[in-house]
């Protein structure tokens, strides 16, 4: 819980930093145009996309599953300590 906040908040600006390249946007700040999907950006776009997604499926893992399967560890080791002693 106390690390909860830190690492949605980092895990959420890295992804929504990586969203201009995973669109396939292309910035001319000097034509002052903005185009999407260009050639140029197809290797980047996929690239970010790994990036991106990976990061979601780590952050869930991290936040949701590991504390899940720590509680589901130390239940078991209760069940099983109640079980050898017969209660």
């Amino acid at each position: 819980a106390l690390r909860l906040r830190p690492v949605v908040l980092t895990a959420l600006t890295t992804v929504l930093g990586l969203m201009p390249m995973v669109l396939g946007m292309k910035l001319d700040l000097l034509a002052g145009s903005m185009v999407f999907g260009a050639p140029s950006s197809q290797w980047w776009t996929e690239l970010s996309t790994t990036i991106a997604g990976g990061l979601v499926a780590a952050t869930l893992l991290t936040l949701l599953v590991t504390p899940a399967m720590l509680v589901l560890g130390a239940r078991g080791r209760s069940w099983r300590g109640q079980r050898a002693t017969g209660g």
